[in-house]
């Protein structure tokens, strides 16, 4: 292979933005970039940025040079040479150089020597100015430019007060506000851009963190996360993950992929196959850390359920698949090892509500609803709120105290009683009071030992 050496971009060269798709594509992502609501940019400030970025892969590829053994050498996977000419069979890297070795249409190895491909690419030609301020008042003008993306191109006027600082109005309100005094505008005045994100910076900022403090994601996960939501929020800016932000366990690796296994399993109401596990220390680097393993059981025909998945759903804190085995089970998604979709298929009850039964399992214990009274300080109605949401129902205070009335399964107010031990008493039913009392009693025996 000769030495290849193309010639410049300039003179008579096609330029880099050589359409209005293009263009427009350039022009949106220096405004996704560099542009918000409280610093739009002006067509000169587009302008000037898109002369700093390099060459475009479209550059590229026009500069490089047609010879049907360099294109193997990039791409041997999809091999493009001539009939009867030598053909790329393999391509390595050693020394931080690139060798490709030919092979002609008898098998025979193909040499002459060393070669060398030699490029040198021109900067990119921007689009010109009265390209770019064409592109944008088009795209303002029509409201359904963006109907399909979730941003909006938006275009303001910069206006001073009396003491010179810079506001920015609509660039129609600026229109009408001439209009209305039968006024002409001043010609030649600057418009200015940005992209309108549909999300608050509110928004943005408790969608971001609830992504950021989800222990059982990745770090990686995590930015991946972030970076998608971004590109709905141009203008606002936000840290990747933070570990600060929640302690990030050892990453399940099918963790998504079961969620994708399960959903399309609810949906075609398929029965699954579910290994599950627990965290369980073992000892690594010295350290002992928990690690995700299978959960072991006494019956190996318990090792693997088989379940019938009614729904995922969120609750106090984590994702959880509910769905029935023999009962109903409530399963944490973090700690399925492996899901298989079965080709059994089940009848979701009729009257399953996720919502319903959600409120029914208090931190998703499951069981048969209960009538259970409770004595309760009236100090603690936030608690009960956040612990059994709507199911609470008061009795008028008396004193420092209220009755709770509540139609949940048992196993969950039972650690709520024992959590709160100190100011919460079940009065009903007799048989969860002694439960806990025979608990509280051998817990106290234990630390008086």
């Amino acid at each position: 292979m000769a030495n290849q050496k193309p010639s410049s971009s300039k003179g008579g060269a096609k330029k880099d933005y050589n359409n209005s798709q293009q263009t427009l594509l350039s022009i949106l992502g220096v405004l996704m970039e560099h542009a918000s609501k409280d610093h739009p940019m002006s067509v000169r400030d587009i302008h000037n940025k898109l002369k700093e970025n390099g060459p475009s892969l479209n550059t590229l590829n026009r500069n490089l040079p047609a010879a049907t053994e360099l294109l193997d050498a990039l791409n041997p996977t999809q091999t493009l040479h001539q009939v009867g000419q030598p053909g790329a069979r393999h391509v390595y890297i050693h020394d931080g150089e690139v060798h490709v070795v030919l092979e002609n249409p008898e098998g025979l190895a193909y040499w002459e020597g060393n070669s060398a491909a030699v490029f040198e690419v021109s900067p990119p030609i921007p689009p010109r100015y009265s390209t770019i301020s064409n592109l944008l008042n088009k795209h303002t003008q029509l409201p359904g430019s963006f109907a399909s993306l979730p941003i909006q191109l938006k275009c303001v006027m910069a206006s001073k007060n009396s003491r010179g600082k810079v506001t920015y109005i609509p660039y129609q309100d600026w229109e009408h506000s001439y209009e209305a005094n039968n006024v002409e505008p001043p010609q030649n005045q600057p418009r200015y851009y940005y992209l309108e994100s549909p999300l608050s910076r509110g928004e943005w900022r408790i969608l971001s963190d609830m992504v950021k403090v989800y222990p059982y994601i990745s770090s990686k996960q995590t930015n991946k996360f972030l970076s998608a939501i971004s590109r709905m929020a141009p203008g606002i800016r936000t840290d990747r993950a933070d570990n600060r932000y929640a302690f990030k366990h050892e990453e399940n690796k099918k963790f998504f992929l079961n969620i994708e296994l399960l959903d399309s399993a609810i949906s075609a109401r398929k029965s699954v196959s579910i290994r599950y596990g627990n965290y369980v220390l073992e000892e690594k680097d010295g350290a002992w850390l928990p690690m995700l393993r299978q959960r072991e059981n006494k019956k190996d025909e318990y090792k693997v359920w088989r379940i019938d998945p009614y729904a995922l759903m969120w609750s106090n804190g984590y994702y959880y698949l509910v769905g029935k085995n023999i009962g109903m089970m409530n399963l944490r998604v973090d700690r399925i090892i492996d899901v298989a979709v079965l080709q059994d298929t089940f009848e979701l009850p009729a009257d399953f509500d996720p919502c319903a039964y959600r409120d029914r399992s208090p931190v998703m214990y499951p069981g048969d609803p209960t009538h259970i009274k409770l004595r309760c300080k009236t100090d603690m109605v936030n608690v009960l709120l956040d612990f059994f949401g709507p199911q609470a129902r008061f009795d008028k205070p008396q004193g420092e105290y209220t009755c709770v009335r509540l139609n949940v399964a048992k196993s969950g107010v039972k650690l709520f009683a024992m959590q709160y031990a100190g100011r919460v008493e079940v009065l009903e039913p007799p048989e969860l009071r002694d439960e806990i009392k025979n608990d509280l009693r051998a817990a106290l025996e234990q630390y008086e030992a």
